[in-house]
């Protein structure tokens, strides 16, 4: 697992900080070189060794300081990268801030429009039906006015044909008493005349 730039940061100043301790060591062994060559100057073999370690001392602190140098271009590096990705972070929130703004006014804006649609859609329900309700209103008062006016006119045409049966019973009644007493006239006129032919065949 990578470590972040900060952490790596941390690192090459913990490195920097070790490495100016160990430059200041050796500044201070190079000293007490320079401070035992000159206590000792007249022995050739302190000298020597005095010289020799000055040398390692001096080549160490170069590569030291080489060293330092390489830390310090890349904390420089680190912190340039540190700089650009914080930058990169700004510019990634903002596009994002403005992402979800425009999503949230499209949310909005999305939002208005179904109520909307959805007011005139109940508007267009609720007169439907008012519609529905008074037509089907209007049409059951046509039907009961139809169904008084069909019951009214079968009273009417029930009294007619009883009217018109109770005149059909009294002619027929009145034709047949006419009817008795024209055949009780035919058989008084017929028993009249077989008298009279009876009679006249008497004599």
């Amino acid at each position: 697992m990578s470590l972040s730039l900060k952490q790596q940061l941390n690192n090459a100043n913990t490195d920097l900080n070790a490495i100016e301790s160990e430059v200041n060591t050796l500044k201070t062994q190079t000293a007490e070189a320079i401070a035992f060559h000159h206590n000792f100057v007249t022995s050739d073999e302190n000298i020597v060794q005095l010289v020799n370690r000055t040398t390692t001392n001096a080549s160490n602190i170069n590569t030291l300081q080489t060293t330092t140098t390489s830390q310090a271009d890349e904390i420089n590096q680190l912190e340039s990268d540190i700089s650009t990705n914080a930058s990169n972070i700004v510019a990634f929130n903002n596009s994002f801030t403005a992402t979800t703004d425009l999503l949230r006014t499209d949310l909005v804006s999305e939002e208005t429009r179904a109520t909307t649609a959805e007011g005139v859609l109940q508007s267009n329900l609720d007169s439907e039906a008012s519609t529905r309700t008074t037509n089907d209103n209007l049409l059951q008062s046509n039907i009961d006015n139809q169904a008084a006016i069909r019951l009214s006119n079968d009273t009417i045409l029930q009294n007619l044909i009883d009217a018109e049966a109770t005149t059909r019973q009294s002619i027929d009644s009145n034709l047949q008493s006419t009817i008795d007493t024209q055949a009780l006239i035919r058989n008084n006129a017929d028993t009249i005349l077989q008298s009279n032919i009876d009679s006249e065949f008497t004599k």
